[in-house]
């Protein structure tokens, strides 16, 4: 097997895990962006923060 490709299930598993992490810690919800409470206004403004750091 091809040494790139012999990484690339791992590679995969820890991207995924990573976003599903990432995902968990800000629990974002089920609801859509256009009516935007306070509440996540502040969390999508916690995504935004970081992103940038």
């Amino acid at each position: 097997m091809n040494k790139n490709l012999k990484y690339l299930p791992l590679l995969l598993f820890a991207t995924l895990a990573l976003g599903v992490l990432i995902g968990g810690m800000l629990n974002l919800g089920r609801s859509d962006f256009s009516g935007k409470t306070a509440a996540q206004k502040n969390k999508l403004d916690r995504l935004l923060d970081f992103i940038d750091h």
